[in-house]
């Protein structure tokens, strides 16, 4: 619910600023749940592109060339947080050099802001069931927004 909260009001800002007939606004998002949120809040006034497909483990989506040009024209970049994409994403932001969608600026839209992780294991050796660092609030809200 926070995320939808979230991606609303982002959006919503951008449309605000933007003249009745401009260029729709390019999003990019890590996973493809995501993309779906973004489409269903942006509509017509968006172009969502996921760089995930769906298939891959979300912790190592591989880098691919194309994600550069696709990052560097993109008006926001929407990521699930919590270190979910700390395998590719930060590599895949520098390389784009496009300075609306670093990190702490506006297009830089971490979903995982507001959130208190749970469950967070002492250890990140990934020895144990999880892999989530972060906490099991990533696992359970990538879930929870998948499902409704």
């Amino acid at each position: 619910m926070k995320m939808k909260l979230l991606l609303t009001a982002v959006l919503a800002s951008v449309l605000g600023t933007l003249q009745v007939n401009a260029a729709k606004i390019r999003v990019v998002t890590t996973l493809t749940d995501l993309a779906d949120f973004a489409r269903n809040v942006g509509g017509d006034h968006v172009e969502v592109r996921s760089l995930a497909t769906g298939i891959e483990d979300t912790h190592g989506v591989p880098m691919k060339p194309s994600f550069v040009p696709l990052l560097n024209r993109a008006d926001l970049v929407v990521l699930v947080g919590f270190d979910c994409e700390h395998a590719f994403l930060p590599a895949l932001l520098e390389a784009s050099r496009n300075p609306r969608i670093q990190y702490d600026h506006a297009g830089y839209v971490d979903c995982s802001k507001g959130i208190t992780p749970v469950e967070v294991p002492k250890s990140t050796d990934h020895s144990g069931e999880s892999d989530h660092y972060a906490g099991q609030t990533a696992q359970r809200y990538a879930h929870s927004v998948a499902n409704g």
